[in-house]
């Protein structure tokens, strides 16, 4: 994979976008989860469904921000 070039401004931007979403956005879902958990029949729970699909949704991007950032070199 070829590395491309970010600016100093836009790696920072991107970490702290990746921050955020592993400090405040994952463990919000994950509360959202236990707390959905607790309501009982999982199968029906389309509150935990929920959830769960934006707690993937979330591991996917910082996935795809990480993988972004490895291939980049600061100018």
């Amino acid at each position: 994979m070829e590395r491309q070039p970010i600016s100093r401004e836009g790696y920072d931007k991107i970490r702290e976008e990746i921050r955020a979403m592993e400090d405040v956005d994952m463990p919000a879902v994950t509360e959202r989860i236990k707390t959905a958990r607790e309501e009982g029949d999982l199968k029906e729970n389309a509150e935990y469904h929920a959830a769960r699909e934006t707690q993937g949704y979330l591991q996917a991007k910082i996935n795809q921000l990480k993988s972004k950032l490895s291939s980049c070199f600061i100018v």
